[in-house]
């Protein structure tokens, strides 16, 4: 029981990580797009 939660606890952190990188590399990519159509 404790490891299962521990490894449910894991999946759920790195879920959130990967997730905050996807936000991050969109916001950077459109962030790129606006310097770009600037120019």
């Amino acid at each position: 029981m404790n490891t299962f939660s521990i490894k449910i606890l894991f999946k759920y952190k790195y879920g959130i990580f990967i997730l905050i990188e996807l936000y991050g590399l969109a916001a950077l990519r459109s962030i790129l797009l606006c310097f770009v159509n600037e120019s």
